[in-house]
């Protein structure tokens, strides 16, 4: 009976190396009996004896994990002896593959990747069981999916090119970093990984980057702020008075028509110099006006005050942070002072446009050439080239043989100052 061999096999486990379960005990219904030892003694290989009109029923109970079945009064003692050794061999070696299968599921379960395998439509035929970690999904719910099913932003030309990065999954507060490598039949394997934890800590450095550059910039225009008053108060009360001086009646009979002219003429110049510093050390006003129109008005008053033309084509233009955008006029500012004073120049062309993710404004002037690789000609744009720094852009300098003296900014488009990180 079958519960008196339950209760052999309970005391002597470790004895037995091969079950021979009869399917027509008396306690027990066909293939009941092989799912009570099945359950009870797992590790013990089964071996079905039948008769010779059940074979169906025996085709059953090897579905079921039984490892052989015989018909009774068909086999001999040789054959009996082979199926027994055969079937503890292939119990054997279906613990060992069992075995690794579940360090295998343990490991997948619990690495920060998740391995999954699409086939040519994109679609999911496996996926790691760790991505109930990363997505808090379970994996055999994905099984048939298509790829966008977890990962939306996921173009199917990125998988074709190879091209895969870091992205970020919409409503999850989550960050990937995807390897994708193309297989047989138009295949590809993904790995993910989470990188969540290593966006928060770039973020956090990015902001307090940010807030350093904005004290940086904050202190700097305060300071040309003050310059901006202190000249007025001191060099403009100067050239007030020598101005006043110059109208005494006693003052213009006693120095010759022509000497009195120039020197009125240098006093006029001077007050135009100087009220021209003046006014460009002032702090442009941002808040309400598009950046373009402010450094248009500053080439205007530019050619009001020098002996210079200045065309400006505004190709395509998109930035909008207010704090890059003041960055930006001092750069283009620096530039211009620079092409007026030291390559003296008359005409300059100045071009916005983007190209390759890139907000570009290229500068062009006619002056003298210079060579900018020289330590003493460099340092005079040092000030100009660390404020390039500060909002990781780059600007090319000219080089000596070139035709004309052509100056190129180039500034990430997704660069700003009040950075998000996941939708």
């Amino acid at each position: 009976k079958l519960k008196e061999s339950i209760a052999y096999l309970d005391g002597s486990r470790d004895s037995v190396d091969c079950i021979l379960l009869d399917l027509t005990l008396p306690d027990a219904k066909r293939l009941d009996g092989l799912r009570t030892i099945s359950k009870q003694f797992p590790d013990i290989p089964v071996i079905i004896m039948t008769g010779g009109d059940e074979e169906k029923l025996a085709l059953g109970a090897i579905q079921l994990g039984a490892e052989d079945y015989l018909i009774k009064g068909e086999f001999r003692h040789n054959l009996l002896e082979k199926a027994i050794l055969y079937s503890v061999e292939r119990k054997k070696k279906k613990a060992i593959i069992l075995n690794a299968e579940r360090k295998m599921q343990m490991i997948l379960r619990n690495i920060n990747e998740v391995l999954i395998l699409l086939n040519s439509e994109l679609v999911i035929d496996w996926i790691s069981p760790s991505v109930s970690q990363l997505f808090d999904l379970q994996d055999e719910f994905l099984f048939g999916k298509h790829i966008n099913s977890i990962l939306p932003n996921l173009a199917p030309e990125n998988l074709e090119q190879g091209t895969l990065s870091s992205v970020s999954i919409p409503n999850k507060s989550l960050w990937v970093d995807i390897n994708c490598s193309a297989i047989e039949d138009g295949a590809y394997v993904l790995k993910l990984r989470n990188i969540t934890q290593r966006k928060l800590v770039e973020r956090e450095l990015s902001l307090n980057q940010i807030k350093n550059i904005s004290n940086v910039l904050d202190s700097y225009e305060q300071e040309k702020e003050k310059m901006a008053h202190d000249l007025h108060d001191s060099l403009g009360q100067f050239v007030s008075v020598i101005k006043l001086y110059l109208l005494n009646s006693n003052v213009e009979k006693a120095l010759s028509k022509d000497l009195y002219e120039r020197v009125t003429k240098i006093i006029e110049g001077l007050e135009s110099e100087y009220r021209f510093i003046v006014n460009n050390l002032h702090i442009p006003v941002f808040d309400g006006i598009k950046f373009d129109s402010i450094l248009n008005q500053f080439f205007r008053e530019l050619e009001n005050y020098k002996s210079i033309e200045i065309n400006c084509e505004w190709i395509s233009y998109s930035q909008n942070d207010k704090t890059l955008e003041l960055n930006l006029y001092r750069i283009l500012q620096e530039l211009i002072f620079f092409s007026l004073k030291r390559e003296k120049s008359t005409a300059i062309d100045v071009q916005v446009y983007q190209e390759n993710k890139s907000q570009i404004f290229k500068l062009v002037n006619n002056g003298k050439r210079l060579n900018l690789s020289k330590p003493e000609e460099k340092r005079r744009l040092q000030s100009t080239l660390s404020k390039v720094s500060l909002i990781n852009g780059d600007l090319s300098l000219p080089l000596s043989n070139d035709e004309k003296n052509t100056y190129l900014l180039r500034i990430p488009l997704e660069q700003k100052f009040d950075l998000t990180f996941i939708e």
